[in-house]
């Protein structure tokens, strides 16, 4: 036959580990208060910095290849790539636009160079927006320089909205907006005015 044993009371059971019991209790209190605090903070004010999505690089390297062609090459210092837009902001960029070569060549011709203080590069559209000390170097010796321009790269079309100056061995042409279309090398420039001429 069993003995029976008797439970202790619930009673007698919370005074035995009232202990215990006021530790998970206080616990309780301080992650609540924990949890309320951070979730009520502006991003600005919390020490916990979320950059999902983002990726910071150095010394980069863009090639364009189409097929078995390759028909230019994006270089800079370093950039931030926002993932979710698709955008990659360049610091000291350097655009190498070829005559058009394939895989197997092993030194292209460089057709025209462009750099600039900044670049954003928009990957949905296929542009890239060009801001600060915009130089465009022709396969001719000519220079073309503004303060920002816009490389439409599927185009293959430059664009400069605002004042732009060209300057070559002979002379020097100021104009209000100019267009540069790199295959065929066709240039048009409003209100162009001659500042030079040797």
């Amino acid at each position: 036959m069993m003995a029976s044993v008797e439970l202790p009371s619930f009673s007698s059971l919370i005074l035995d580990n009232r202990r215990e019991l006021a530790v998970l209790i206080f616990l309780g209190i301080l992650l609540g208060y924990a949890f309320y605090y951070y979730h009520t903070l502006t991003p600005a004010e919390s020490p916990i910095s979320d950059e999902s999505g983002v990726i910071h690089l150095d010394e980069i390297k863009v090639n364009d290849f189409v097929d078995n062609r390759k028909g230019w090459q994006l270089r800079g210092k370093t950039a931030v790539v926002l993932e979710d837009t698709k955008r990659m902001r360049i610091e000291q960029i350097e655009i190498s636009i070829f005559v058009p070569y394939t895989m197997e060549e092993k030194s292209p011709t460089l057709d025209v160079l462009i750099t600039a203080d900044e670049g954003l590069m928009e990957w949905k559209d296929n542009r890239l927006t060009l801001i600060g000390n915009v130089v465009l170097k022709r396969s001719d010796g000519s220079l073309i320089l503004s303060n920002s321009a816009l490389y439409e790269t599927q185009k293959e079309v430059f664009t400069i909205p605002g004042k732009v100056r060209i300057l070559r061995d002979e002379h020097t042409l100021e104009g209000n907006s100019l267009t540069y279309h790199v295959p065929n090398k066709k240039m048009e420039m409003t209100e162009p005015l001659l500042i030079r001429y040797e």
